[in-house]
Order: C-alpha cells, then structure tokens, then sequence
C-alpha cells in the first residue's frame, strides 16, 4: 500500500506511516529482505518529497542489508537512488560513479527495466560534467530500450529525467539534441552499454 503513494499529490503522511509499519512487522520477524524493501520504499516516499536528507538515510540502510543478503537487483537500485541524491548536491562525478556500479549490476543480471532506467539517469551528471552530447546519446539509447520494452519510468525516475532532458536540450538546442539522442537510439543496447561504462 505504501508504493501506491509514490508520484501521489495527497495523503503522503499515510503512505509514510505504511511504510515505518511495515519496516517494524518485518524487524520484529527479524525479515532482512522485507527490511530492505520498506527503506526503498521510505527512501522514494522521502524523495518524492524533496527531503533528500531523510531518502539518502533511508537508501544507504537498504544498502546496508542487501550486502548482507545478496539482493543484487536492490543493490543497483540504490546505487542509482544515491546517485540521484549526489547529482542533487552538484556532487557530479560522485553520481555519475554510483550510477555507473549500478548500471554494471544491471548489466551483469541483464536486468533491460534496470539497464534503460540507468542509461536516462547516467546523463544527468554526464551533462552537468560537460558532455552533453554524450547525455543526449544516453538518453535516446534509454528511450529505445524503454520503447523496446513497452513500458515507462517510474514517476520519481520520470520528473527527474524529465529536468536531465530539459537541460540538455537547452544546452545543446533542438537541431544538435535530436541528431544526438537519434545516434543513441540507434545503438544496440550493447552499444549503449560500452558507450555508457566505457569512459569513466
């Protein structure tokens, strides 16, 4: 119940308070997964609402407990949660290294939601260290492989895209925007992925 608050416009108090239950039902049952799952869930509750502090308290627990357990797929998710977070504090290489470890796990599981969601977010602290080209690449390789798969971000993921893409555009104007993002979503999601980890 509480993921169904995240992108909501109301009641954010509730879900919140959904999610803090849970996280005790599940430390009472000594349930480390279910553990992990209510600070995701804590931590995108708290993102979506701009308190970044508390989501970055929040994910970095998560973490914690899916070293212990081995949940790859949550561990890449939070390398991205906290790369948003470091792109926030104009802490750009830092996010485009968390993202990058994350994008590796996804490619490792050869995770396609995961891969495409890490390629968008990639460009945003690409773009803030100057490549924006290169964002641009990155963003049109993540909207194929998203196309490919029939579905969308998430509605955190979505608004922060949204601005990574709006910035770049505005930097690179429509003509230099489009030939780019095209040259990205033209790569096989193989390409993109060398293109995206191959220069660090």
């Amino acid at each position: 119940l509480a993921v169904t608050g995240i992108g909501s416009s109301g009641e954010i108090e509730r879900y919140i308070e959904m999610a803090r239950q849970s996280l005790e039902m599940f430390r009472k049952l000594e349930d480390q997964p279910g553990m992990a799952q209510a600070y995701n869930i804590l931590g995108e509750l708290a993102r979506w609402t701009e308190d970044y502090e508390a989501a970055q308290l929040y994910y970095e627990e998560c973490l914690r407990i899916v070293q212990i357990t081995g949940e790859r797929m949550r561990e890449a998710l939070q390398y991205e949660n906290l790369g948003v977070l470091a792109h926030y504090r104009d802490q750009y290489q830092l996010a485009a290294e968390q993202m990058r470890r994350g994008l590796s796990i996804f490619r490792e599981l050869g995770t396609s939601y995961g891969l495409a969601m890490a390629l968008a977010t990639l460009a945003g602290p690409i773009a803030r260290l100057g490549d924006y080209e290169k964002a641009a690449r990155l963003l049109g390789a993540a909207d194929a492989e998203m196309e490919a798969l029939g579905t969308n971000q998430q509605p955190v993921d979505q608004i922060e895209i949204g601005k990574f893409r709006a910035s770049v555009l505005e930097a690179l104007g429509e003509e230099a925007f489009q030939e780019a993002w095209q040259a990205g979503h033209d790569l096989s999601i193989d390409e993109a992925l060398e293109y995206a980890l191959g220069s660090q």
